[in-house]
């Protein structure tokens, strides 16, 4: 979390949108993958600093506004284990961090047992949290997506020696976890069963985002599709297509949201359904499709 300014006794730091613990239902697959990469790449940074969170939950983190997108962050390091010689944060409800969320060692050894496999864990139980809506207890199965179990699993086991033992090993099985749902998403696209039929406004919106080739903007999807579809029809939509999988958010070269994007799975829909996308010839309709118009990749 960035400090924008400060002064004796006070500081300032951005409004969030929200906590992870309130938006998490509303999360695509893809953006779930980067709100976990970027808390474990913002613990990772903490780590070089021989510094360990404790209090890793959906609360302590947040979603910010940057550049017209948005990015997640850790906060809250009121309870942090500090360097050794640094005087570290106090003892609250008993143990250090909040329940739920704390590693078996840090509630058997306290909060100086702690190093940074203490976060690692918790961080697992946030992942459970946002899969879920609720951390895992104890050693009860887990039921989270199988696409995202075996990292789940190794950030959650209880011997703390064999958990996954660094944020840069954590961001590595993301990538495994992106894989997996790429490889389910052409399962279920490459399928003959009428689950995958979109609607006739997502179709509309689908087409618009094809003719803008490339990332877009929502601003710019709705200057395109003034005329045909209403506001709030082309939110219903543009929601339609991130529930399906189609849509992922386009973040730059700094981790900033800059927009929006066709997932790899979303390409291989829209090539196994060309049809949807063919020359129309319907007088009636304000904007057709011409001749030489083709699908932008």
């Amino acid at each position: 979390m960035p400090v924008l300014d400060a002064g004796e006794g006070w500081y300032a730091m951005p409004v969030a949108e929200g906590t992870l613990a309130a938006l998490a239902y509303e999360l695509s697959n893809d953006e779930r993958v980067h709100v976990v990469d970027q808390v474990a790449e913002g613990l990772a940074c903490a780590h070089e600093e021989k510094i360990v969170h404790r209090d890793v939950t959906p609360n302590n983190i947040l979603r910010l506004v940057r550049d017209g997108g948005s990015c997640w962050v850790i906060g809250d390091f009121g309870l942090v284990k500090r360097r050794p010689g640094q005087t570290s944060g106090p003892r609250t409800r008993g143990a250090v961090g909040t329940p739920g969320f704390i590693a078996p060692e840090v509630l058997g050894l306290g909060g100086h047992g702690a190093d940074p496999r203490a976060d690692i864990f918790s961080l697992g139980q946030t992942i459970i949290f946002m899969l879920t809506g609720k951390p895992r207890e104890g050693d009860t199965p887990l039921t989270v997506p199988t696409a995202w179990l075996p990292l789940v699993e190794k950030m959650t086991v209880l011997d703390r020696n064999e958990r996954i033992q660094t944020m840069a090993e954590v961001r590595s099985g993301l990538t495994e976890v992106q894989a997996r749902l790429r490889a389910q998403r052409r399962t279920r696209w490459g399928s003959s069963d009428g689950d995958q039929a979109l609607t006739p406004t997502e179709v509309v919106v689908l087409e618009a985002i094809l003719a803008l080739d490339g990332d877009f903007r929502r601003d710019e999807l709705r200057a395109r599709l003034k005329g045909r579809l209403l506001r709030s029809q082309i939110t219903i939509g543009v929601m339609g297509l991130y529930k399906r999988g189609l849509l992922e958010p386009a973040f730059n070269d700094h981790g900033e949201q800059c927009g929006e994007q066709l997932t790899e799975g979303g390409r291989d829909w829209v090539l196994n359904h060309r049809e949807l996308f063919e020359p129309r010839a319907d007088p009636d309709d304000p904007s057709p499709v011409q001749e030489d118009d083709d699908i932008p990749f």
